[in-house]
C-alpha cells in the first residue's frame, strides 16, 4: 500500500437545483460546507424530493483514494460507517474502486452530505457526520502506518484533536509524510489555529489548498488579503514549514511551491463545466500521483489539473472507466511531451 488516506465517511447525494433557493433556506454556506443537525437532514431530506437525487461513496479523503486507486496507486482508507445500508454501500463502493478499506463499524448512522449543485456549477455542502466523526486513536492501526509511503489526511477531520495527535505520533514514529487538504474556506475558519499548529510543526510534506482556503489562512495569519501579492507571501511563509505546497486558482491555473521555488502550473481546460463536487480532491489525487511516479512539481500540478478538469465534466465525483482511460493517455502524453 503506497497511500494511506484518513477521512470522513460519507455518502454523498447530488442534487442539481435551479437556483440557490435551497442553500438560502437552510442556511448553508456558498460554496463552502455547513455542519448539520438530525433535525436539519430530515427537513432537507423532504426538500430535495422534488429534485432527481444521486447518491454515491463520497467524503473528500475517499474520494482522493479512489482516484489513487484508478490512477493505479495502492490505497487504503481509514473511516468510520454506521452498521447499516449506507455503511455497506460506502464500503462496497470502495471495494469496486479498488481501494482496500479499513472502516469501523459504529451504531450510529452512516453519515452523508448533501451537495446542492447550482446553475454556476458550484456545489455547496450540507453535512451530517453521524458515525463519520466518531474516528478514534484505537482505529489508526500501527501496522497500516508502518506498511505505507505517506498518510493522506483531510482537513474535515483537524476537529477530532486526539486522532490527529495520534496520527502525527504515529507518522514521526514510522517516518512517514502526512500530506494535508485544507478542506474548505468554513473549516480553515473555525480551525485556523489547529491548522497552523500542524502546519508549523512541520508535519506536513505536501498542504494543499483553492483560493479561498489559502485567503481565509492569510488573513487569519495577519496578512493583508487585500493587498495582490498576498500569496506569494504566504506561500514563501508555507515554503519554510512544509516541503511542497499548493494553492488551486480554479481556471486560472495552479501556484506549486516546491523547496521554497514558487512555479505557476497551466490549467487543462475542462469542455463544459458542470459541478465541482469532488474537483480538488481529485487534483489531489492526480498531484499524488504525480509525486509516486517521480514527476517534476509542476507536472505534478498539471496531472492534478489534468484529472479535475475532467471531474468537472460530470456530477459528483465518480467518472466512467472511459473517461479514466482518457485521463490516463492525456497524462502519458503531457509526460512524453514535457521530457
Amino acid at each position: 500500500m503506497q497511500i494511506l488516506s484518513i477521512g470522513n465517511a460519507l455518502l454523498d447525494q447530488l442534487v442539481r437545483t435551479p437556483d440557490e433557493t435551497l442553500i438560502r433556506q437552510f442556511g448553508l454556506e456558498k460554496g463552502g460546507m455547513t455542519l448539520i443537525q438530525t433535525a436539519t437532514v430530515q427537513k432537507l431530506q423532504q426538500a430535495i424530493q422534488q429534485y432527481e437525487v444521486v447518491a454515491a461513496s463520497g467524503g473528500s479523503a475517499a474520494n482522493t483514494a479512489y482516484g489513487l486507486a484508478r490512477l493505479g496507486v495502492g490505497t487504503g482508507f481509514i473511516g468510520s460507517v454506521g452498521d447499516d445500508a449506507m455503511g455497506r454501500q460506502f464500503e462496497a463502493d470502495l471495494r469496486s474502486y479498488g481501494v482496500v478499506p479499513y472502516l469501523k463499524k459504529c451504531t450510529d448512522e452512516t453519515g452523508h452530505c448533501l451537495s446542492v449543485i447550482t446553475p454556476d456549477a458550484e456545489r455547496t455542502m450540507g453535512t451530517y457526520l453521524g458515525a463519520a466523526g466518531l474516528i478514534d486513536p484505537e482505529d489508526l492501526r500501527p501496522e497500516l502506518f508502518e506498511a505505507c509511503d505517506s498518510i493522506y489526511f483531510e482537513g474535515y477531520l483537524i476537529s477530532v484533536t486526539e486522532t490527529v495527535a495520534c496520527m502525527k505520533d504515529l507518522a514521526r514514529h514510522f517516518g512517514k509524510g502526512i500530506m494535508m487538504d485544507l478542506a474548505s474556506y468554513t473549516v480553515v475558519e473555525h480551525y485556523f489555529e489547529a491548522f497552523r499548529q500542524i502546519i508549523e510543526e512541520g508535519c506536513c510534506s505536501l498542504l494543499l489548498a483553492n483560493e479561498d482556503e489559502a485567503r481565509v489562512y492569510a488573513r487569519k495569519a495577519g496578512l493583508d488579503v487585500t493587498d495582490e501579492v498576498w500569496m506569494g507571501q504566504l506561500l514563501e511563509t508555507w515554503g519554510r514549514q512544509v516541503e511542497t505546497a499548493v494553492i488551486k486558482l480554479g481556471p486560472r491555473g495552479s501556484l506549486v511551491c516546491h523547496h521554497g521555488t514558487v512555479r505557476r502550473v497551466d490549467v487543462f481546460p475542462a469542455m463544459n463545466r458542470v459541478d465541482t463536487t469532488g474537483a480538488g480532491d481529485l487534483y489531489a489525487a492526480g498531484f499524488i500521483y504525480g509525486m509516486s511516479e517521480g514527476c517534476a512539481p509542476e507536472m505534478c500540478g498539471y496531472i492534478g489539473s489534468i484529472v479535475s478538469a475532467h471531474m468537472i465534466e460530470h456530477v459528483g465525483a465518480k467518472m466512467p472507466e472511459k473517461v479514466w482511460e482518457q485521463i490516463r493517455r492525456e497524462i502519458a502524453e503531457a509526460r512524453a511531451d514535457r521530457q
